[in-house]
């Protein structure tokens, strides 16, 4: 899914030609699970997100991206005594890609990323307790927004 966010300002083609300068997005949906062994203490569970995004390639038509969600878990262990905590730290590194139509784009034009970030996120935790009782599944969704822009 792409679309046009705003006209910047308008740059001159090698051709001669003017052009307008749009900023383009994508969005990225990106569904996972991660199994919490040991389980976390109830209402401990917090996540903090970090995107890494680059132009793989421009194509007609087409800027494609590559990219990766460095996720970072924190809990509290819930099979530590109540007098004392064990602050637990996981991560996850999950790959992403998309591409944006830009319908006039060839292969030759630059493109910068001007804004990329977490836009919604959820974050569950499932415990397994009829199947294991030392660990849970922590269900989480992040929707990603990418931004780029034309280089003159």
């Amino acid at each position: 899914m792409s679309d046009i966010d705003e006209v910047v300002d308008v740059v001159q083609t090698s051709d001669g030609c003017p052009r307008s300068n749009l900023r383009h997005s994508c969005e990225v949906f990106i569904d996972f699970t991660t199994r919490l062994i040991p389980p976390p203490r109830e209402n401990t569970v917090t996540s903090e997100a970090e995107v890494e995004v680059e132009i793989e390639k421009v194509c007609v038509c087409k800027v494609l991206l590559t990219g990766v969600l460095h996720k970072t878990i924190r809990y509290d262990e819930a099979l530590s005594f109540a007098f004392s905590s064990s602050l637990i730290t996981k991560h996850k590194d999950i790959p992403f890609s998309c591409y944006i139509d830009v319908s006039d784009a060839m292969e030759d034009d630059k493109f910068e990323i001007v804004g990329s970030g977490v836009i919604c996120s959820d974050v569950k935790v499932d415990s397994e307790e009829e199947h294991c009782s030392d660990s849970s599944i922590l269900r989480q969704w992040d929707i990603i927004k990418i931004i780029i822009q034309r280089v003159s």
